[in-house]
C-alpha cells in the first residue's frame, strides 16, 4: 500500500465520524451518507490527491483528531476542508493549521485564501470571520443524488 492510500484510509475513516457528528442535524436526511461516500471515502481523497489537492492530518499529541485539504490555485489557495473532532475542538489545532497555510500562501505569493463554508453553519462562518475571512459569495451546487451544497465562498486577502 502506497503512503497516499494509507493517508486516504486514514482520513476516510476520520472523515465519516467527523462528517456524521458536524453534518446530520444540518443537512437533509440521506445528505451527509451520499456526501461522505462520493466526496470522502478512500477512493474520492485519492482522486482529489491526483487533482492536486494536498491532505494533511492534525494531531493532539499522538492521535489523529482532524484533516485539511488545500489546493494551490494560480493566484490563491482554496481551502477545500479543515475538520477536527469535536471533542478536540476549542484547543486552537484548527487556528493553527490557518496559520500554516496562511504561512505557506504566503511563501508561495498567493495574495488570498478562500473556502466554501454551508451558509447553515454558523460555528464556522462566526470562527472563518474570527480568522478575517468574509463573505465574497454564495453558490448553490448540485452533487447529485438529488442533493445541494448550498455554501458561501468566504475569502480572506492577505
Amino acid at each position: 500500500m502506497s503512503a497516499d492510500e494509507e493517508l486516504a484510509g486514514e482520513i476516510a475513516e476520520l472523515a465519516k465520524e467527523i462528517w456524521t457528528e458536524c453534518f446530520t442535524d444540518m443537512l437533509p436526511e440521506g445528505q451527509t451518507e451520499y456526501m461522505i461516500e462520493n466526496l470522502q471515502s478512500k477512493e474520492a481523497i485519492l482522486r482529489q490527491m491526483s487533482e492536486g489537492y494536498i491532505y494533511d492530518t492534525v494531531f493532539f499529541g499522538k492521535r489523529n483528531v482532524g484533516y485539511s485539504a488545500v489546493k494551490v490555485e494560480e493566484d490563491s489557495i482554496f481551502i477545500s476542508k479543515i475538520y477536527i473532532l469535536s471533542s478536540f475542538r476549542g484547543r486552537g489545532l484548527a487556528y493553527e493549521r490557518f496559520t500554516e497555510i496562511e504561512a505557506v500562501a504566503r511563501d508561495l505569493g498567493k495574495p488570498n485564501l478562500y473556502l466554501t463554508v454551508n451558509r447553515n453553519n454558523e460555528s464556522a462562518i462566526r470562527f472563518y470571520r474570527n480568522m478575517g475571512f468574509f463573505i465574497d459569495d454564495e453558490v448553490d451546487k448540485s452533487i447529485g443524488g438529488g442533493f445541494f451544497m448550498n455554501d458561501y465562498i468566504m475569502r480572506k486577502l492577505l
